[in-house]
């Protein structure tokens, strides 16, 4: 793993890949013409969380690159940044959020049934 200055870790491979990930956005997919991740993962041998990675990588060094529904593209416009990729990024965000309060609940209202369960064993040892 390769740490950047964006407090990223990348995997050594990924590392290696990211000027080609980039020059490959910029020479053949400008938005609003878009490639797949799963297309990207194949032509350069990552993974997703790896392609993820470079992406958050890139932005966090001030890059533009696109994401919404239709795959990755590279921009230098920051219209397209804020009505593109900004709601999508935050539409992924408040799912997740929702995930997490979700998760929280099924985690307290599981911890209520344990021990309602612990009480009752208890009852029945008395």
């Amino acid at each position: 793993m390769k740490e950047t200055n964006s407090n990223v870790a990348l995997s050594d491979r990924a590392f290696v890949k990211i000027d080609v990930f980039l020059d490959t956005l910029r020479d053949n997919y400008v938005y609003p013409n878009s490639v797949t991740s799963n297309k990207i993962e194949a032509g350069l041998g990552l993974s997703g969380s790896e392609i993820r990675d470079i992406v958050r990588v890139l932005r966090r060094q001030g890059v533009l690159v696109v994401s919404d529904s239709k795959g990755y593209s590279y921009t230098d416009d920051e219209r397209v940044m804020r009505e593109v990729c900004l709601p999508h990024l935050k539409a992924r965000r408040n799912s997740i959020d929702i995930t997490i309060r979700e998760v929280e609940s099924a985690m307290w209202e599981h911890k209520q049934k344990k021990e309602r369960v612990d009480s009752n064993q208890y009852e029945l040892l008395k």
